[in-house]
C-alpha cells in the first residue's frame, strides 16, 4: 500500500472531513476521495462511515489503524533519510507538555533548535500525560513532558512531584497538616479532566477510592477557581498548585503521593532523524527548568 495514501487517509480521520483534508494537503476533494476508495479496495472493506457531519472510522478501520499509522510513519522517515543523504535537512518534530509550567523551557528549546535547524518544522501538542505518552507510542509525538507511563518509549526524569489537595480556606480541613486521601470520598470533589486517565484517576484507582464528584471541568485553572470559591476540594500536582494564591490551602496527602515527571521520546529504532536531533539538543542543554 502506498504510504502517501496512508498519510492522506490519516489526515481525513484527523479532521473528520474529505474536504478539510484536501484543503490542508493541497489535494482536490475528488483526489482525496479516489485515494480513500483505493485504500478501501485494497483492504476489501469500507474504512469510513460517511454522513452529513463528515466521516469517521469503521470498526474494521479501527483494527487496521495502527498498521496505517506505521506505514505512514516509516514512509515519512524514508523520505527524510533520502533528503539527509543529499544534504537537505527537513523533517517534523512534534513536542508537547501536559504541564504548562514547562512551556517556557519547551518554547526556549524550540527557539534555539529552530535557529540551528530552520528546515525542520516544529509543532506543539497538548494533552494529559497518558494521552501524550500514547501519542509518542503511536508515532504522533516526538518529545513530550509528562508524568511517567509505561509504553514503547524512553523516559528521562526531570523531577519527582507531589500530588496535593487544594482546599478552600472556608473549609475547616484547610487547617489540617495533611489531607487524608480517603477524605475525597466525603468532601465535595472537583474532578479535573473527567473520564480521562490522569495522575488523579490513577491514584484513586490505586486506593479503590470513589471521590464525591460534585463538579467537573476540563480546565485546571477553572478547577482552582471553583475551589477558591468554596465549591469543593480538588487534587493537583504541587508544581501547579504553588502558582495559586493564598485563597486556598495546599495540603500534602496522607499517605503522601508522588509522580515522576520527565521527557518521553521514541525508542532508538523508531525515532526520526529530526526528532533524534531535537532530543539530543534538549537533553544536552545545561539550563534545565527550575520549578
Amino acid at each position: 500500500m502506498d504510504t502517501e495514501k496512508c498519510r492522506v487517509f490519516l489526515k481525513v480521520l484527523e479532521v473528520g472531513s474529505l474536504t478539510g483534508a484536501a484543503e490542508m494537503l493541497g489535494y482536490t476533494v475528488s483526489g482525496v476521495s479516489r485515494l480513500v476508495a483505493s485504500m478501501e479496495k485494497e483492504a476489501g472493506t469500507p474504512l469510513l462511515i460517511r454522513n452529513r457531519d463528515g466521516v469517521k472510522a469503521t470498526a474494521e478501520c479501527g483494527m487496521l489503524l495502527q498498521s496505517i499509522r506505521e506505514m505512514a510513519y516509516w514512509g515519512e522517515r524514508f523520505e527524510h533519510r533520502v533528503r539527509s543523504i543529499h544534504g537537505i535537512e527537513t523533517g517534523l518534530v512534534v513536542a508537547g507538555s501536559s504541564y504548562d509550567a514547562y512551556y517556557p523551557w519547551l518554547t526556549r528549546l524550540i527557539s534555539g533548535f529552530s535557529a540551528l535547524h530552520p528546515g525542520i518544522e516544529m509543532r506543539i501538542l497538548e494533552g494529559t500525560s497518558s494521552e501524550l505518552s500514547e501519542k509518542v507510542d503511536n508515532h504522533e509525538g516526538d518529545f513530550c513532558i509528562c508524568s511517567e507511563r509505561k509504553g514503547h518509549h524512553r523516559f528521562v526524569p526531570l523531577v519527582e512531584d507531589e500530588l496535593v489537595a487544594i482546599v478552600p480556606r472556608s473549609n475547616p480541613a484547610s487547617e489540617w497538616k495533611e489531607f487524608p486521601i480517603f477524605q475525597f470520598e466525603k468532601e465535595p470533589f472537583i474532578d479535573i479532566y473527567p473520564g480521562k486517565e490522569t495522575d488523579n484517576s490513577r491514584t484513586f484507582e490505586k486506593y479503590h477510592i470513589q471521590p464525591n464528584v460534585c463538579y467537573s471541568t476540563m480546565d485546571r485553572f477553572a478547577g482552582y477557581s471553583m475551589a477558591e470559591a468554596g465549591l469543593g476540594v480538588c487534587m493537583e500536582n504541587r508544581l501547579i498548585a504553588r502558582r495559586h494564591g493564598s485563597e486556598v490551602a495546599v495540603l500534602s496527602l496522607k499517605p503522601r503521593q508522588t509522580v515522576r515527571i520527565g521527557v518521553v521520546y521514541p525508542e532508538k529504532d523508531v525515532i526520526s532523524p529530526a526528532a533524534e536531533a531535537f532530543v539530543r539538543y534538549a537533553l544536552e542543554e545545561t539550563e534545565r527548568p527550575e520549578l
